[in-house]
Order: C-alpha cells, then structure tokens, then sequence
C-alpha cells in the first residue's frame, strides 16, 4: 500500500487529521435558538388566530352599525329616492343627503359638502326596490351583505 494512503486512513498518534464539526457551546446556542423558536412560534400564531377573529367581529359590528344608521335615516326621511347605484333622501330639517359608492367606501353626503364615511374596504353598492321592499346590496372580501328594507311612502 502506497505510504500517502497509509497515512491518510491509519493516522500515527503525532499526526491528527483536520475534524470539522461543531463545539459543544456551538451546539447549545443553536439548541437555545431553535427552542425559542419552537416555544415563539405557536404564541404568535395564535395571537394572529385572536387578531383575525377580532377583526372578522369589528367587521360585522361595523356593517351591523351600518345597516342601523342607514335605515333609521330612512325611517326619519320626509322623503328618499333609492337608486340603483346611490340612494337620496331628505331629513326633517330640509338637508339633502346622498349615500353613494366612492373609492371602495359607502360615504353619506350632507348637501353635496364633505362627506362621512359609512363603511370601508366594499366593492360595490346595488339597489333594487319595487313598490313595496328595497334590497341594498353590499359586497365586501367576497362576501354579499343583503339589507332589506321595507318602504313606508
């Protein structure tokens, strides 16, 4: 056997081959390391989980207050016209409103100056009214809302 192959696979005790590893404090601070990242990992994934339900709730209370402010205006209306995209209505006090779509928000107008924004983040607006119901459609993140509204002329 050639005398550089010997010495390769039989070392003799002065001679130490070049061992790549890890230390032992390397091996810790990277056992440290990944359990911190498995103890972290399912805490935050449950506080996105309380954070999404959270926000799913804060969307249906807003809708909810939506539907309330709208048709209570309705109710209290002298008179009111709904639209198929916008819906007009005049209070007691002689104000115009109009309710529209604008910039993915359903906003209320108060004599054509300003605006408040009813709800946020929506796609689209449509009305359909006959002589006795109105049906005001909203839809938001895919999903259709569906107020029905009773006509009181």
């Amino acid at each position: 056997m050639n005398a550089k192959y010997y010495s390769i696979i039989f070392p003799s005790h002065n001679q130490r081959l070049p061992l790549k590893g890890f230390t032992l404090v390397e091996m810790i601070i990277s056992l440290m390391i990944a359990s911190m990242i498995v103890m972290i990992v399912p805490l935050w994934l449950k506080i996105m989980y309380v954070d999404l339900q959270n926000f799913k709730a804060y969307e249906r209370y807003e809708f909810e207050l939506f539907v309330t402010q709208l048709t209570h205006d309705l109710k209290k209306a002298k008179s009111y016209e709904i639209l198929p995209t916008e819906i007009t209505y005049i209070d007691g006090d002689e104000n115009d409103y109009k309710v529209s779509v604008k910039h993915g928000r359903v906003i209320k107008q108060k004599n054509e100056q300003g605006y408040i924004i009813m709800i946020d983040q929506i796609k689209g607006m449509s009305n359909i009214c006959n002589q006795y119901t109105c049906e005001i459609n909203i839809e938001r993140n895919n999903e259709h809302e569906t107020i029905y509204y009773f006509r009181h002329e």
